[in-house]
C-alpha cells in the first residue's frame, strides 16, 4: 500500500517551464542553419521515394487463410462447380454444379446451391438451399442489386430465374426448351449489366453460348417474366485469317465461352471464344443484319474489334474496374494475357506454367491484383506491383488437386474470395492485408501497364 502511494508521488505531473533564450549564439546559429533546412525541405518535397506509400493502422498478416470448404453430399464427386457468384450483400455464395465433359446428351442430376456465411447454423456439409436440376447447370449469376435474386443456364441451352426470397424458392420464369429463339448449345456465362439508357436502375442480363449467340434479355419481377430483347450472333466472318479455315462457310457459328462487360456503362463487352478468339463487342443497336451463304436472314453481329488469338479455347474473360480499357482474358493454352482493348495484341503475357489456367478474375479493390486458377488445383493470386512473372500466392484450392472450374471475389467484403473445384467442393479464402489496401498511385501504375508492348 505504501508503495502504491509512493509510486503516485513520483508521477505527480510536473509543471514545464519553457526559457527564454536571446543570446547572440543561438541567433548566429539559426542563421547559419536556415538555408540548409530549406534546402533540405525543397529537396524532400520533390522527392518521390516514398510516393503511394500509405500508413496501414491496422494489424498486418502476410497470410492468405482458408476460412471454409462447402460441399453437398448429394452431388459432391458427380458434379463439377462450373461457377460461383456472390450476393449483392456478400453473404451468400451460390454454386452451380454440372460437369463440363459430356460426350452426348446430358443424364447427370445436379443442383444449385447456397450457404450464408453469416449464418449461426452454417454446416459446411450441407448447403443452406438447395434447386435439384435434371439437367448440368453451367454458370450462375446473382442479381448486383437484389440479394434474392439469381439465374442460372444449364447445358440444354435454358435459362431460369429464381427469387430466394420466399421460404420455398420461387422459379420466377425460365427460357429455352422449346422456344426458337433460345440458346441450342449449353450456356457459358452469364452477367448481370446496368442498362445506360434506364432512367432508374435497371439491369439487363446478357448470356453467351456455344452456339455462338449473345442474348440480351431484361426481368420484369411484377409479371414474373424473362423476356428476349436482343439477339446478336458471332460467325466465322469476324475470326482472324489465321483461324478461318480454308473452304469454311464464313456464316458458320464461333462457339462462345465467356463474356464480360466493361464497367463504364457503355454498351462495350469483351467475348471469348472456343477457337481462341478473342472479340470486342457492342451491344447498343442490332447492327446490320445479313443473309448466310444460303440465303437465309442472320442474325447481327456485335463483333466491332478482333484480337491476337490464344493457342486454344478461351477459358475466361474479366474487364478491370479500374480503367476502360483493361481486361485479362486465360486460356488452355496456360497463358493469362493482360490487354489494352486499343492494341490487336496483349500488353502482358503471364505464364505461371502450373497447368492451363480456368478462370481469372480481377481484384475489386485493387488495381494490380489479379487472380488466376488452374486445372491442377491452384488458386495463383498475383500482385502486379511486386512481379509480373511470379504469383505472390499459391494455394492449393483444389481437393486432391482437383481443377479449379471457378474462383470468384467477394465485392461486398473484398477480403474474400471462393474458388470451385471438380471434385464438387467450393473453398472459402481470407486475403491478407497487402492484397485488399490499393496504394494511391495504382491506378497510374495500371495505366502505366497498359502502355507496353509484350
Amino acid at each position: 500500500m505504501e508503495s502504491r502511494q509512493s509510486q503516485t508521488t513520483n508521477n505527480s505531473a510536473v509543471p514545464m517551464v519553457i526559457m527564454k533564450d536571446d543570446s547572440p549564439q543561438l541567433a548566429a546559429f539559426l542563421k547559419k542553419m536556415e538555408p540548409l533546412v530549406y534546402k533540405e525541405l525543397d529537396k524532400n518535397a520533390r522527392s518521390q521515394a516514398f510516393q503511394g506509400y500509405q500508413v496501414s493502422w491496422q494489424d498486418e498478416s502476410s497470410s492468405v487463410n482458408k476460412l471454409h470448404v462447402f460441399t453437398h453430399d448429394a452431388v459432391r464427386g458427380q458434379c463439377q462447380v462450373t461457377g460461383l457468384s456472390w450476393n449483392s450483400s456478400g453473404s451468400v455464395i451460390a454454386a452451380s454444379y454440372g460437369r463440363l465433359d459430356h460426350d452426348s446428351w446430358c443424364t447427370h442430376k445436379a443442383a444449385l446451391c447456397t450457404w450464408n456465411i453469416d449464418s449461426q447454423t452454417l454446416d459446411s456439409k450441407k448447403a443452406s438451399k438447395v434447386i435439384e436440376q435434371s439437367c448440368c447447370l453451367m454458370c450462375v449469376a446473382f442479381h448486383p442489386a437484389n440479394p434474392a435474386l439469381v439465374c442460372a443456364g444449364n447445358f440444354n441451352g435454358e435459362i431460369m430465374l429464381w427469387d430466394f426470397s420466399h421460404d420455398n424458392v420461387l422459379l420466377v420464369d425460365s427460357y429455352g426448351m422449346g422456344d426458337g429463339d433460345a440458346h441450342r448449345e449449353p450456356v457459358a456465362k452469364l452477367q448481370w449489366v446496368l442498362d445506360p439508357e434506364s432512367h432508374s436502375k435497371t439491369y439487363k442480363l446478357v448470356s453467351v453460348s456455344g452456339d455462338g449467340k449473345l442474348l440480351v434479355w431484361t426481368v420484369d419481377m411484377k409479371l414474373n417474366k424473362l423476356t428476349l430483347t436482343q439477339q446478336f450472333a458471332v460467325t466465322s466472318q469476324s475470326l482472324p485469317k489465321s483461324l478461318r479455315g480454308k473452304g469454311s462457310r464464313s456464316d458458320r457459328e464461333v462457339g462462345l465461352t465467356c463474356l464480360s462487360y466493361t464497367h463504364y456503362g457503355d454498351h462495350v463487352c469483351f467475348i471469348g471464344s472456343e477457337t481462341g478468339a478473342i472479340f470486342k463487342c457492342c451491344t447498343q443497336q442490332d447492327g446490320h443484319q445479313g443473309v448466310d451463304m444460303d440465303g437465309k436472314p442472320m442474325l447481327p453481329s456485335p463483333v466491332v474489334f478482333t484480337y491476337k488469338p490464344h493457342l486454344g479455347p478461351v477459358n475466361a474473360i474479366d474487364c478491370s474496374p479500374f480503367h476502360p480499357h483493361a481486361f485479362l482474358t486465360t486460356g488452355m493454352d496456360q497463358s493469362m494475357k493482360i490487354w489494352n482493348a486499343l492494341q490487336s495484341e496483349p500488353v502482358k503475357v503471364l505464364k505461371p506454367d502450373q497447368g492451363s489456367l480456368v478462370c481469372g478474375s480481377w481484384s475489386p479493390v485493387r488495381p494490380l491484383v489479379i487472380a488466376a486458377a488452374t486445372d491442377t488445383g491452384l488458386l495463383l493470386l498475383y500482385d502486379l506491383q511486386h512481379s509480373m512473372l511470379k504469383p505472390l500466392h499459391t494455394l492449393e484450392a483444389g481437393t486432391l488437386k482437383a481443377p479449379i472450374y471457378s474462383c470468384s471475389f467477394n465485392t461486398q467484403r473484398p477480403n474474400i474470395i471462393a474458388s470451385g473445384d471438380g471434385e464438387g467442393d467450393v473453398h472459402i479464402f481470407q486475403l491478407n492485408d497487402d492484397l485488399v489496401q490499393a496504394g494511391v498511385k495504382e491506378k497510374d501504375m495500371l495505366a502505366a501497364i497498359l502502355s507496353l508492348s509484350e
